[in-house]
C-alpha cells in the first residue's frame, strides 16, 4: 500500500503481512529517500511503528532510493521479518495432522520482480525449506480476487482512513513515536553524513508515520483480517474435519469466472480441479499446454505465457518448487546471455570484440569440421583395416584345394573386369570421335 500525495511531498510503502487467524505481523514501512545510493537501505526497528497498543512493540522503519525497494532491502524483510513472523505464527497455533506432525506454512504474494527474484536468493530459499514454508507467487491480474489483503478492502478502508484524517485536520499527535523517530533519525545521520535530510522534510517523515500508524489501529484489524481470508475462500469459518479442504476451493474458483462460462464449462472446471492441484504440486506451476491438455476453460484473449520472457507475469507458481528454482536458473542464464549480445550489437566500444569473437566463431567451426571429417576418416581406415585383418584370417583357415579356388575365381573376375574397362574405353573413343566428325549447317 502506498501512502503520498497531497501537501506532504512524502512516498511511503506500508508491508503487510496477515493469515487467516487475524494475526497480523509487525508493520513495514519504507520512505524514499532521493540521495541514497539505488543499491543500498537504512533500517532500524522502530518502537510505537504499530498497529496494536501493546507496550514495547514496533515495526521496521526502512530508509531506500525507492519506495519499491531493491535487492539487498527484500533480502533483508524475506530472512529479518517475513520468515521469522511466519515460523512464529505457525509455532504459536501449532497445527498437526493426525499423525502428529506440523502442517507446512504457506504464504502467497503479488509478482512483483522486485521482491520475488530475492526470495530465490540461496540464502532465503534455505529458510524457507528449514521453517517448511511453502511460497505461492499469485497469477497475473489476480490480486483484486485472490489476495486477502486487497479484496477484504484492508487496503482500501486504509486509504479511505488516511484521507478523512487528513481532510478532517484530525490529531494524530503519538509523542513515543516522535521521540523514537528523533533517535532513528540520529542514527541516519550518524551512518549516511554525506545526506542532508531538512527538518521541514524530517517532519513530514514523522507526521506522515503518525498518521499511517493512526489509522493500522483503527482499520487493519484482527476480525478484519479473518475475515478478508473468509471472503477469498482461503479460510473456511466453521472447524475444519481432518481430511477436508481448510479452503473453500469453490468460492476462489468462482471469483475468477464470469458471465461467459456456460454450465458445463463451470463444472468441468470444478471437476478437474484435483487433478490440476496435483500437478501444480508436482511440476510447480500449471501451464496452457496443461490447461490444453484437459480442455479447461480459456478466453480467446488469453496470453500465452509460456512464450512470455518476464517470469513474473507467467502463471501462479510455487517459488519453492524445485522445478521452479531450475527455471528461474535457466531464465536467468537467458537473460544475462542476451544482455551480453545485446551489448555486443549496440556497444561501439565492442566492435573490435564482436568482430574477434565472429572470427573465434568461425575458427571454431572449422576446427569442429575438421576434427569430424579427421575422425570420419579415421573410422573409414580402421573400418577397412578390420575388415583386411577378417579376410586374412577367414582366407588362412581355408584348405589349400579352397585357396586355389579362390585365387582362380580372383583370376577370372580380374580378367572380365579388365575386358569390360577395354570395351568402355573403345565405346567412348567412338562416341568422342563422332563428336569431333559432326558439321553444324548455318543458314
Amino acid at each position: 500500500m502506498d501512502v503520498h500525495g497531497g501537501e506532504l511531498n512524502v512516498i511511503v510503502k506500508y508491508f503487510g503481512l496477515g493469515n487467516a487467524g487475524g494475526n497480523i505481523g509487525i508493520p513495514v514501512l519504507i520512505v524514499a529517500i532521493k540521495d541514497m545510493d539505488p543499491n543500498v537501505f537504512f533500517t532500524k526497528k522502530v518502537t510505537g511503528l504499530t498497529n496494536t497498543c501493546e507496550a514495547g512493540s514496533g515495526g521496521y522503519l526502512y530508509f531506500c532510493r525507492s519506495k519499491c525497494g531493491n535487492a539487498a532491502l527484500w533480502r533483508h524483510w524475506f530472512s529479518y521479518i517475513c520468515i521469522p513472523t511466519i515460523a512464529n505464527a505457525a509455532m504459536v497455533h501449532d497445527l498437526r495432522d493426525v499423525n502428529g506432525n506440523p502442517h507446512r506454512s504457506f504464504l502467497d504474494t503479488d509478482g512483483e520482480a522486485t521482491i520475488l527474484n530475492e526470495a530465490f536468493d540461496v540464502d532465503v530459499m534455505n529458510q524457507f525449506q528449514a521453517n517448511r514454508i511453502d511460497y505461492l507467487k499469485l497469477g497475473p491480474s489476480a490480486t483484486k480476487t485472490q489476495q486477502p489483503w486487497d479484496a477484504g478492502n484492508q487496503f482500501r478502508s486504509t486509504k479511505t482512513g488516511l484521507s478523512s484524517t487528513i481532510r478532517n485536520n484530525t490529531n494524530v499527535e503519538d509523542e513515543l513515536l516522535r521521540r523514537n523517530l528523533l533517535k532513528y533519525y540520529v542514527e541516519f545521520d550518524t551512518e549516511y553524513p554525506t545526506i542532508k535530510l531538512t527538518a521541514k522534510f524530517r517532519e513530514k517523515i514523522t507526521y506522515s508515520l503518525m498518521l499511517i500508524v493512526h489509522c493500522l489501529k483503527k482499520f487493519i484489524l484482527p476480525d478484519k483480517m479473518k475475515a478478508s481470508f473468509i471472503s477469498t475462500g482461503h479460510h473456511i469459518e466453521n472447524e475444519v474435519k481432518e481430511g477436508e479442504d481448510s479452503v473453500n476451493c469453490e468460492l476462489m474458483m468462482s471469483l475468477c469466472l464470469d458471465s461467459t462460462i456456460t454450465v458445463h464449462e463451470r463444472q468441468h472446471m470444478f471437476e478437474c480441479k484435483e487433478a490440476a492441484a496435483v500437478y501444480g504440486m508436482v511440476h510447480g506451476q500449471i501451464t496452457d499446454e496443461y490447461m490444453d491438455s484437459i480442455q479447461l476453460y480459456n478466453t480467446p484473449n488469453t496470453v500465452n505465457r509460456d512464450e512470455l520472457q518476464a517470469e513474473c507475469r507467467k502463471y501462479a507458481f510455487l517459488v519453492t518448487h524445485r522445478d521452479t528454482n531450475q527455471r528461474h536458473y535457466d531464465y536467468q542464464q537467458l537473460k544475462a546471455h542476451r544482455q551480453r549480445e545485446q551489448q555486443l550489437r549496440t556497444d561501439p566500444n565492442n566492435i573490435i570484440a564482436v568482430a574477434a569473437q565472429k572470427a573465434q566463431d568461425k575458427q571454431r567451426a572449422k576446427d569442429t569440421a575438421d576434427h569430424e571429417k579427421a575422425a570420419a576418416g579415421a573410422r573409414r581406415k580402421a573400418a577397412k583395416e578390420a575388415t583386411k585383418q577378417q579376410e586374412t584370417l577367414r582366407f588362412e583357415g581355408l584348405t589349400m584345394e579352397q585357396k586355389a579356388q579362390e585365387r582362380t575365381a580372383k583370376k577370372v573376375a580380374g580378367l572380365e573386369i579388365k575386358r569390360l574397362r577395354e570395351e568402355m574405353k573403345v565405346r567412348q573413343t567412338a562416341e568422342r570421335n563422332a563428336r569431333l566428325n559432326m558439321t553444324v549447317d548455318v543458314d
